[in-house]
């Protein structure tokens, strides 16, 4: 009996609001960037919000000094889940984090970088890979 299974990636795509500035993290001899993403949504009559933790294993220079908070992030990667105690809702909860293969900047720059920004990016939006 011969089997083909065909393996399927999860992948995972969010628009959302950097919340802190990137950072570049050294990890085992490792450098990523990491930053948070927010994802607001209006459900009935409130707003929701989803973080997600995102890294990046490429440090681009170019991309990084854009990575601000309140910049507005188009995000593409797999996910990874990991459960935690909280110590604010006293139970397990679960964190999403992305592994980040794509991502692009969408929208102006946030306000207290927007003339250096918009002088560089002429309002486009950048990707990385």
């Amino acid at each position: 009996m011969n089997l083909k299974v065909k393996l399927k990636m999860v992948s995972i795509e969010i628009i959302g609001n950097i919340g802190a500035d990137a950072k570049i993290v050294n990890y085992n001899g490792t450098q990523f960037v990491s930053f948070n993403v927010c994802d607001n949504r209006k459900v009935n009559d409130h707003e929701e919000s989803q973080w997600y933790g995102c890294n990046l294993n490429k440090v681009n220079d170019k991309l990084f000094k854009y990575l601000k908070k309140g910049q507005q992030v188009f995000v593409r990667g797999i996910p990874r889940y990991r459960i935690f105690d909280s110590a604010i809702h006293r139970c397990k909860c679960v964190a999403v984090d992305i592994l980040v293969s794509d991502i692009q900047l969408i929208g102006s720059a946030p306000k207290d970088n927007a003339e250096e920004q918009d002088t560089e990016r002429n309002g486009e939006p950048v990707t990385t890979y």
